[in-house]
């Protein structure tokens, strides 16, 4: 049970902190480093990478529980799935806003080796 705590505490930190982390890094002029494209990059993994095993945990709970659940009610496990997408989505996003980033910090880095 404090294996799902720890699991569930890592995650909100990775997707809530770090996002934080870069945002400050911006406010304070410090937009094109590198730690800021490792954090959007790993955001963006973890937020992908976290969808298939929530849907297998919850096709698994599903079948684990199969018997106790009442004949009337119905888990939408398809809309549920499609639903999903959205996540998908913001994990593309970041990581396309990391491979930004990452270009920045490589200009940034040409135009210092050139002054």
């Amino acid at each position: 049970m404090g294996y799902i705590f720890l699991g569930i505490g890592i995650i909100l930190f990775l997707l809530i902190l770090r996002p934080v982390h870069v945002l400050m890094n911006i406010a304070n002029g410090k937009a094109f480093v590198e730690e800021n494209h490792r954090m959007l990059r790993l955001s963006g993994s973890v937020i992908i990478e976290f969808l298939p095993f929530s849907f297998l945990a919850e096709v698994s709970i599903l079948q684990i529980y199969r018997g106790s659940i009442p004949s009337g009610l119905e888990y939408p496990l398809w809309e549920n799935l499609y639903e999903k997408r959205k996540g998908f989505v913001v994990g593309i996003a970041l990581l396309l806003l990391a491979a930004a980033f990452k270009k920045g910090y490589e200009l940034k880095e040409e135009q210092t080796l050139t002054v």
